[in-house]
């Protein structure tokens, strides 16, 4: 029985495939375009950040790093603890 497009159950038309592998590779090529290198060893590293920055990302990182903790809370005792005996 045909697909209601007149071709097989399971096969696209032609037009419709070469128009997936086109857009399958466009999207690949953006994807690769917006791919970013992490540093280490396999990337060529990038030059450190001026001292401003660096200033302001270490306070940063501190300052959230506190809120981390504030936000802390202690586990619950096993059994309940903490209750009138």
């Amino acid at each position: 029985m045909a697909a209601p497009g007149g071709t097989a159950p399971g096969h696209a038309p032609a037009g419709q495939e070469r128009f997936f592998s086109l857009l399958s590779s466009v999207q690949g090529a953006r994807m690769e375009e917006q791919r970013c290198s992490l540093g280490g060893a396999a990337g060529g590293g990038s030059p450190p950040p001026p001292p401003e920055l660096a200033s302001l990302l270490e306070r940063l990182a501190r300052s959230q790093g506190r809120r981390m903790d504030e936000q802390r809370v202690a586990a619950p005792r096993p059994g309940g603890g903490g209750g009138k005996d």
